[in-house]
C-alpha cells in the first residue's frame, strides 16, 4: 500500500465515523512506538492541528528516558504541540490496589481526558489513540477466552464516550510498518512488547501466528466475524430500548423500577435481558440471574444486590434500581449528646420546659432530662428487620415495618429512614413516631430537645 492511499484510507474513515472535524484539534497518545508516531504523521499531514500527548510512567528505566527524548523529537519534527507528564505508577498501583496494567491505563486516560477539556471552548478536543486491526483482533479473542457477548465480539469502537477515537482500527501492523518505511520516519520498539510474561503478548507473538499459518485467510475472517458481531450489537440494542419502554419506568425519584413479573413471563431468557438491561449500573450476569431466581422463588422482598455504582432492590415484583447515595450501615453512638457530632439535619439542645412547643409530625422530640443526668447511650442507625417502637399514647410495641406499611413507605425509603434509640430501646423514628419513652415528667425542669430536617439518608 503506498503512503497516500494508506492515509486516504484513514482519512475516509475519520470521515465515515464522524471522528474529527475538517481542520480541527485533536490530541494524539504518542508512546513513541510505530503505531502512534504513524497515526502523529498521518493526521498532521490531514491538516489537523495535533498535540502529542507522551506519558512516562518510569517502568523501564534508560528505555522510558529514551521514549520520551524521542517522543519530544518527532512531536516538533511533525509541528505538533508536545505535552508530557511523569508519573509515579508503582505508588498509584499500592495505593489503588489494581494491577500495573490497569494503573497505566487509569492514570494515562484521566491525564487523556484533562488535556481534552482544557480548550477554554466548552467542547472536549477528541483524543486519538492508534489501536488498529491486529490489536482489535486481540481484544477480541481475550475477551472471548474470558467469556463474553456480542460487545466483546466486535472488539473496540471508533468511538467512545469518553472522547477516545480510533482512526487505525481498519489498519493491519503491518501497513503501519510500511507506511512509515515509505515516509522515511523512524519509531522506537518497546522492549516489554516483545516478552510473552503477559496473555495478550503471548496471544500476539506465539497463538495467532500459529492460527495465521494455518487458516492463511483468517485475518478475513475475523474481520467479518468483528463486522457481524457490531451489527448484532447495534439489532440488540434496538430491541433493549424497546425492551426498556415496555418493562422499565423511572420514578420522580430517578430511581428506575422494573416490572419483574412481565419481564420473565414475556421473555424468552430473562436473565439475560435483565442483565443487558442493568449491566450499564455494574450489574453481573449471576447476579442477574439470582435476582430472578429469588423472585421466583419465594419473592425475596427486600433482598439487595450491590454493584460497585448502584443498589438493586427487589420490592413485591419490581426491582428498584438507584445509584449508591447512602450508607445503610451509618451507625453513630454517643453518650454525650450535646457534646458529639450528629448525623447531618440533628441537632440537639436543652430547653426549659415551658419552651416545649409539640407538634403532630415528629420531626422534633422532647425527652426527661433524665436521660442526660443518666448519660444514656444515644445511637442513631437506620432500620433493620424486626425493629419496633412502643409508640406514645399506645399499649405495647409495634413492628416498623407496619408503620411504614400504613404510611405507604416505600421499600427503598424504609431503608434509608434515620432510626434513634436509647440503651437500645427505640425513641424516635424521625418524622414518622415517637415512643413513649423517657416521656417528660413533673420534676424535669429542663427537657431534652432533638430536631431532624433531614428525615431519611439522603437518596
Amino acid at each position: 500500500m503506498l503512503a497516500h492511499d494508506f492515509e486516504n484510507i484513514v482519512n475516509k474513515y475519520i470521515k465515515r465515523h464522524n471522528l474529527i472535524e475538517t481542520g480541527n484539534s485533536v490530541i494524539v497518545a504518542l508512546s513513541g512506538g510505530a503505531d502512534s508516531v504513524a497515526l502523529l504523521a498521518v493526521l498532521t499531514r490531514l491538516g489537523y492541528n495535533c498535540t502529542a500527548a507522551h506519558c512516562d510512567f518510569h517502568l523501564r528505566g534508560d528505555e522510558s528516558e529514551r521514549d520520551r527524548e524521542f517522543a519530544q523529537l518527532t512531536a516538533g519534527n511533525m509541528g505538533a504541540t508536545y505535552r508530557e507528564i511523569h508519573f509515579d505508577t508503582e505508588t498509584y498501583r499500592r495505593q489503588n490496589g489494581v494491577s500495573l496494567e490497569m494503573a497505566c491505563r487509569e492514570l494515562r486516560y484521566n491525564w487523556f481526558s484533562q488535556l481534552s477539556h482544557e480548550s477554554g471552548t466548552g467542547h472536549p478536543i477528541p483524543i486519538a489513540v492508534a489501536h488498529h486491526f491486529d490489536d482489535n483482533v486481540e481484544t477480541m479473542f481475550l475477551n472471548l477466552l474470558r467469556g463474553t457477548g456480542p460487545s466483546g465480539l466486535r472488539g473496540m469502537l471508533p468511538k467512545t464516550g469518553r472522547g477516545i477515537i480510533r482512526p487505525f482500527l481498519e489498519i493491519s501492523r503491518k501497513d503501519i510498518v510500511d507506511y512509515l518505511r515509505q515516509i522515511g520516519t523512524s519509531y522506537v520498539t518497546d522492549s516489554s512488547n516483545l516478552k510473552n510474561d503477559v496473555l495478550r503478548n503471548r496471544l500476539r507473538n506465539i497463538i495467532l501466528p500459529a492460527i495465521y499459518s494455518q487458516f492463511t485467510d483468517g485475518h478475513r475472517g475475523i474481520s467479518t466475524t468483528i463486522e457481524n458481531m457490531a451489527s448484532v450489537e447495534a439489532l440488540l440494542n434496538d430491541h433493549l430500548d424497546v425492551c426498556r419502554e415496555k418493562f422499565c419506568h423511572t420514578a420522580n425519584d430517578n430511581t428506575i423500577h422494573i416490572n419483574l413479573k412481565d419481564l420473565v413471563s414475556d421473555s424468552s431468557s430473562p436473565k439475560s435481558l435483565l442483565y443487558e438491561l442493568l449491566k450499564d449500573k455494574g450489574i453481573n450476569y449471576t447476579q442477574a440471574c439470582n435476582a430472578i431466581e429469588s423472585w421466583k422463588n419465594s419473592g425475596a422482598t427486600g433482598r439487595c444486590f450491590n454493584t460497585p455504582s448502584h443498589e438493586i432492590l427487589i420490592n413485591r415484583d419490581e426491582l428498584v434500581v438507584a445509584p449508591h447515595t447512602c450508607n445503610y450501615n451509618t451507625s453513630i453512638s454517643t453518650n454525650n449528646l450535646l457534646g458529639s457530632k450528629l448525623p447531618d439535619g440533628f441537632s440537639a439542645r436543652l430547653i426549659k420546659k415551658s419552651e416545649v412547643k409539640f407538634s403532630r409530625d415528629a420531626t422534633k422530640i422532647f425527652l426527661s432530662e433524665r436521660v442526660i443526668n443518666e448519660k444514656a447511650e444515644f445511637t442513631f442507625r437506620h432500620w433493620q428487620h424486626g425493629d419496633r417502637i412502643h409508640p406514645f399514647g399506645m399499649k405495647g410495641s409495634k413492628l416498623l415495618s407496619d408503620i411504614f406499611s400504613d404510611a405507604h413507605i416505600s421499600l427503598r425509603q424504609k431503608r434509608a429512614i434515620w432510626v434513634v434509640t436509647v440503651n437500645d430501646k427505640i425513641i424516635w423514628v424521625p418524622g414518622i413516631r415517637t415512643s413513649a419513652h423517657y416521656t417528660i415528667g413533673e420534676n424535669d425542669k429542663q427537657v431534652l430537645e432533638i430536631s431532624a430536617t433531614d428525615l431519611i439518608c439522603k437518596i
